[in-house]
């Protein structure tokens, strides 16, 4: 992601099948959902890349998924969401 990690705040060790730090931010986290723009404003734990993680991919959590009705058509083989409530949510192409 390109993040400076000196300029975030450290907040400790996590430990699983290894220990590393682990920084916490608040930031906004948007995705386009139809002609809207969805926010969340949530606090991000990360941790910097090292050999061992590098190529781990990120997951969506749970505090932005159950704020989504999920529903998944294996039939049809379509997964789709609506959003049940954001912390912002705004027609695409406009600013306030």
């Amino acid at each position: 992601m390109g993040l400076d990690l000196s300029a975030l705040s450290l907040s400790g060790l996590v430990f699983g099948i290894s220990s590393q730090e682990e920084y916490s931010e608040t930031a906004d986290l948007s995705f386009l959902h139809g002609t809207q723009v969805v926010t969340y404003r949530l606090r991000i734990d990360t941790a910097p890349p090292l050999d061992h993680n590098r190529w781990l991919p990120s997951l969506l959590g749970m505090d932005v998924i159950r704020r989504w009705r999920m529903v998944c058509d294996v039939h049809d083989d379509e997964l789709s969401f609506d959003v049940h409530h954001a912390d912002d949510v705004r027609e695409l192409g406009t600013t306030s």
